[in-house]
């Protein structure tokens, strides 16, 4: 019975793995996020597999791919991971696999920056630029309003 599988890659590796997997007729999930003028992964140094692990072969040739560093599990083996997981963020794709930074960060949510000049401002999300991979953030200084774009990947939510 086939279920989602988290593969553990070594580092930039995650594009040739898909291709290794997909050539071999695996259904790959790789979600990826504009950065700027490139495209990054959501989550670096990962990858999803619709497969069965629980099956020896399969197993062995999926941990065996070159760049698989390992099949995430515990000392029983590969662990699937629930489909909804999988599901919730393909329902936040463009295509499939690009994900859109509007749906994660949505205008009027708070944000704290997390390095560069403006570090530890706090300020509004005002517009998503996803074709910069930036975002309009909106900060109270003093008396005035401030607005800077920042890079999606230097800002963290704050609850709200």
């Amino acid at each position: 019975m086939s279920e989602w599988y988290v593969i553990q890659t070594k580092p930039k590796k995650e594009g040739d793995i898909c291709q290794q997997l997909a050539r071999a007729r695996y259904d790959i999930f790789f979600p990826q996020m504009r950065g700027g003028d490139r495209m990054k992964p959501l989550f670096p140094s990962y990858v999803f597999v619709h497969t069965d692990c629980r099956e020896p072969a399969i197993y062995q040739l999926i941990r065996y791919t070159r760049g698989v560093r390992r099949v995430l599990g515990d000392t029983d083996g590969p662990r699937p991971i629930s489909a909804a997981i999988v599901h919730a963020l393909r329902q936040a794709t463009l295509d499939g696999s690009l994900v859109e930074q509007s749906l994660l960060l949505r205008v009027g949510d708070t944000v704290r920056i997390r390095r560069g000049l403006l570090r530890d401002l706090v300020g509004i999300i005002e517009r998503n630029v996803p074709d910069a991979g930036r975002v309009r953030v909106l900060f109270k200084w003093l008396r005035s309003n401030m607005r800077a774009e920042v890079a999606y990947g230097d800002l963290e939510r704050l609850a709200a």
